[in-house]
């Protein structure tokens, strides 16, 4: 998430614009319905690094194989299909039309 956020913030400002954010939308399609406003926690406009790193999100819980809120490049590599034993944590992740959205606690 870190990652995405230096990606997106093209004017070095640490904020995403409504300008910025469709690269988010663009970089990962788990973001590919995400709205700015979801993560603009504040409602200042704009998503801070905070708002968007921090908050739980679908593309963690899809790739997070040890339960420790990271998804790492080792995980990324293991592939896409949810762990076994059940899909993730209690509760499940959040997207669209799921429960919660797309920052659904875990």
């Amino acid at each position: 998430m870190e990652q995405l956020f230096r990606f997106a913030d093209q004017n070095r400002d640490g904020f995403l614009s409504a300008s910025e954010f469709p690269a988010i939308r663009r970089a990962e399609r788990t973001f590919a319905q995400a709205e700015l406003g979801y993560f603009d926690d504040n409602r200042d406009g704009k998503v801070s690094r905070p708002e968007l790193v921090d908050k739980p999100s679908r593309f963690i819980g899809r790739y997070d194989r040890n339960a420790d809120c990271k998804a790492t490049a080792a995980e990324l590599k293991a592939g896409t299909s949810p762990p076994s034993g059940g899909g993730g944590r209690p509760g499940g992740p959040g997207g669209p039309g799921g429960p919660g959205g797309f920052g659904a606690k875990f």
